[in-house]
């Protein structure tokens, strides 16, 4: 059963109003989206419901834990959304492609993990003064070798590149950057030993175009329940006790399609989807565009 004295937003007088405002956001969404479907000229129209977002933030851990109120309103808001696509569909016809797709999954929090303060403690980052209330990169020390920035994007002091960098690129870069990747995966909760990081990506794994020499150079990916941040100036590389009890993971986002159909033996990805929509559209597809059209009408 839920454990009533242990998740903190229940003695948070706010939540009740939270999730009424909530839902009065998303109603008013749904309204405007629904009127300008019937009232004006439309190729392509795009809702974005961000609510899911915000209510799995902060009622995930109530959903799943099964709190006897909370539980309730989060179903009541899923019923909510379910009733609303099912209206914008009608609105917009038969005859029109519906795709509706989330961009990521959810999952309980565990705690919060802020990768700066563990670069610190590890040796590999540090600040040149310890008294600014909300330090910056530009509090960086000379001699600090990485840093992170939101949601767990590596960077190295790459010469050239970054301001004050001296890692160069080449053999030296291979080395340093193969070393924080074997020391991110180690990293492990001291509530228990678990493992934090499921898995490192290294830029090129992940990033390509004309603007690749802006990329991170490593991207660590969660387990379940590490809610990874690169805030700084942090006292604690973990903290159980945030708001949030929901957070973003990688997996578990998908793609509904009614009106046309994926190419046979294709799993669509979500950076697939503006190609998809344009041909659809019988749209020339940019020769930069990221993603490759995956259904057809």
């Amino acid at each position: 059963g839920y454990v009533l004295d242990a998740d903190p937003l229940l003695a948070h007088e706010d939540l009740d109003s939270f999730i009424d405002e909530v839902f009065r956001v998303f109603q008013a969404r749904v309204r405007v989206a629904s009127q300008l479907l019937r009232s004006e000229p439309w190729d392509a129209f795009m809702v974005h419901i961000m609510e899911t977002d915000r209510i799995n933030h902060f009622l995930w851990r109530h959903f799943e834990q099964g709190h006897p109120t909370y539980r309730g309103r989060f179903l009541d808001f899923y019923r909510a959304v379910d009733r609303a696509v099912g209206q914008i569909a009608d609105t917009a016809g038969d005859d029109a492609a519906l795709l509706v797709l989330s961009d990521h999954g959810f999952s309980t929090a565990r705690a919060a993990v802020f990768l700066n303060t563990w670069l610190a403690q590890a040796g590999w980052l540090r600040l040149e003064t310890q008294q600014a209330a909300r330090p910056s990169l530009a509090d960086l020390s000379p001699d600090s070798r990485a840093y992170c920035l939101d949601p767990s994007r590596f960077y190295l002091r790459v010469a050239g590149r970054e301001p004050g960098g001296f890692i160069q690129l080449g053999p030296d870069y291979e080395e340093v950057r193969d070393e924080l990747g074997e020391a991110l995966l180690s990293i492990r909760d001291p509530d228990g030993g678990t493992p934090v990081v499921r898995a490192v990506y290294l830029r090129e794994e992940l990033y390509r175009g004309v603007c690749f020499d802006m990329a991170p150079d490593l991207v660590a990916e969660a387990h379940d329940g590490y809610d990874l941040r690169g805030r700084l100036g942090m006292a604690h590389t973990f903290d159980p006790n945030q708001p949030q009890t929901g957070m973003h993971q990688f997996r578990d986002a998908f793609w509904l399609l009614r009106g046309a159909k994926f190419a046979d033996d294709t799993t669509p990805s979500i950076t697939d989807g503006g190609a998809t929509v344009l041909a659809l559209l019988n749209a020339d597809l940019p020769r930069d565009a990221d993603g490759v059209p995956r259904a057809t009408r």
